[in-house]
């Protein structure tokens, strides 16, 4: 499986001060800390990951047999889970 960037011009990363790329990174060099089943929305996972010390939650849905990220936010409610 892998896993894809999104939207490109997505202005919600740009306001957060993030990028597809810094994510990627991120999962790459070990900052994937759990894949959660996301019930609200059927057909997509949240990812929790590690990104500059904070945990961000990466929602991303399924293409085929790839992962598409849609956005990426800081979670205060992973943080606590993940960071005590």
């Amino acid at each position: 499986m892998r896993i894809q960037p999104g939207d490109p011009d997505k202005q919600s990363l740009k306001d957060r001060g993030l990028t597809w790329e810094m994510i990627l990174q991120a999962i790459e060099s070990g900052g994937l800390l759990d894949v959660l089943t996301d019930t609200a929305h059927p057909g997509q996972v949240v990812l929790a990951v590690d990104i500059a010390g904070y945990v961000h939650a990466v929602p991303c849905e399924f293409r085929g047999s790839d992962l598409r990220m849609i956005t990426a936010f800081p979670s205060r409610k992973l943080q606590k889970i993940y960071r005590r």
